[in-house]
């Protein structure tokens, strides 16, 4: 059948014997289609969204999980931005609501649902779920990156005003360490997990950036304390590259806005953090990982 793909025949014979046609393999291709991430992409689907969207979204979404009153965080909020990246006209509501029960109950998700971070990947859309809560058999719950179709988001943004379940095209799992805080004489152990995750903007290498912080979780001695915080690097094929902890361990980072920086090869960074408690300012800071 047409699959589009360009080849040609090679010439002469097969030195095995073998007296079967021979072709030079991939060249290319008949069309402007191209493959991301293993998805066919058409230049049409990519001009609709543009013509839509032409100066992007600001999207504010909850995390899906459950509120103190037995309610879903499932309301998210869409603004449309000018050419100057100013908020244009009034906000769209979106429900999340059809995704996020879809999420829960998937194979792929352990513990409760908490997608604390949301980041445009190329033409994915990758929501970080933050490991932090226990699974039913009392294990610890998984971190994960998991890739949605951007396309298949933005439509339904556009004609349903809500997003349901999406095929999930990639989803990885990441063991993002530990770090230790001491507690009435004993030294426990908290795991990391994602707090926010970010493409890092004019990035040569297609990289991702992470923040994660480690809070001790329910039923344990240290439940809701704070062992510290991390910033970390995840790679183009989805590996993770690097964990680094903030040396101040009372910080607890939640937010982040990375760039590429060509003059140092660095990776410059934004960084939000939350006390937790309304009212104590949340500090915001600046940050650079060298190459």
């Amino acid at each position: 059948f047409g699959t589009g793909d360009l080849s040609a025949l090679l010439p002469g014979h097969c030195p095995t014997g073998r007296t079967n046609t021979r072709i030079k393999g991939w060249m290319g291709r008949a069309d402007q289609t191209t493959k991301i991430r293993g998805m066919f992409v058409h230049p049409g689907q990519v001009a609709e969204i543009l013509r839509r969207f032409p100066h992007g979204l600001l999207v504010m979404s909850g995390s899906g999980g459950m509120s103190w009153e037995g309610v879903r965080r499932s309301t998210c909020v869409v603004y449309s931005l000018d050419e100057n990246g100013h908020i244009a006209g009034l906000p769209a509501k979106i429900s999340l609501e059809a995704l996020h029960d879809g999420l829960e109950r998937s194979d792929h998700v352990s513990g409760e649902l908490n997608i604390e971070g949301m980041a445009v990947y190329g033409d994915a859309l990758v929501l970080a779920q933050r490991g932090n809560s226990i699974d039913d058999e009392g294990r610890p719950a998984k971190n994960l990156l998991i890739h949605l179709d951007l396309g298949e988001v933005l439509e339904s943004i556009y004609t349903d005003l809500s997003v349901g379940m999406l095929e999930l095209r990639d989803v990885e799992v990441y063991d993002l360490g530990h770090l230790p805080l001491e507690h009435d004489g004993a030294t426990h152990e908290v795991k990391l997990d994602f707090t926010d995750v970010d493409t890092i903007t004019d990035d040569p290498h297609g990289r991702l950036a992470f923040t994660a912080a480690g809070e001790g979780p329910d039923g344990s001695p240290v439940k809701n304390m704070i062992a510290g915080s991390a910033v970390g690097v995840v790679s183009a094929d989805g590996e993770l590259l690097s964990t680094i902890p903030l040396a101040d361990r009372s910080i607890k980072l939640e937010g982040i806005d990375a760039r590429y920086n060509p003059t140092l090869g660095s990776i410059d960074l934004l960084l939000v953090s939350d006390a937790d408690d309304p009212e104590v300012p949340a500090p915001l800071f600046a940050a650079r990982l060298l190459p």
